[in-house]
């Protein structure tokens, strides 16, 4: 989740590393949505670890 100045970001993506260390860069895990994001650590409010998902299959 970040604010205003990253567009208000609510997200889940996979979290690396940038070059510079002030960023990070966002990826999708899903082929769907190729690409990166770059985002600066300051504009981070909340960070959260996704442990598992939860699926229901309807018959």
């Amino acid at each position: 989740m970040t604010d205003e100045d990253s567009n208000s970001l609510r997200t889940i993506k996979l979290i690396f590393q940038h070059a510079d260390d002030s960023k990070l860069i966002l990826r999708s895990s899903n082929p769907n949505f190729k690409g990166n994001t770059v985002i600066s650590k300051k504009n981070i409010q909340a960070l959260y670890i996704i442990k598992g998902k939860i699926t229901r299959n309807v018959i």
